[in-house]
């Protein structure tokens, strides 16, 4: 079994959108979100906040790399870094960030990701 790819807002507006890209594509897919889900045909939900924490680093344990679609734009800076300090316990994966306030503005924000 290969690594799965985690993906923060899976359930939301964009993060749907990368799930079906992902699941398309043939990868394992991992959904982050903060209530519980059953899980569907190849794809698994856990349960873990950004904002505290919770369940992050049970998350990023294991996977090939984490597509971060969670955020608004108060608090993305937040959420970020504390995705980044959870995956730098872990061997480390590739991480891509994006978020819909920033897919819609004219000059997306570059924020520092450090851990």
């Amino acid at each position: 079994m290969k690594s799965p790819i985690l993906v923060t807002g899976g359930t939301g507006t964009l993060g749907r959108l990368v799930v079906r890209r992902l699941r398309d594509a043939g990868c394992d897919v991992c959904v982050l979100s903060r209530r519980s889900h059953e899980a569907e045909d190849g794809l698994r939900f856990l349960t873990g906040d950004l904002a505290t924490d919770e369940g992050l680093d049970a998350a990023v344990d294991g996977v090939a790399a984490i597509a971060h679609c969670e955020g608004n734009a108060k608090g993305d800076a937040e959420l970020a870094r504390n995705l980044v300090r959870a995956a730098s316990s872990q061997p480390p994966p590739r991480i891509s960030c994006t978020s819909r306030s920033s897919a819609q503005t004219a000059s997306p924000r570059r924020v520092a990701l450090t851990a």
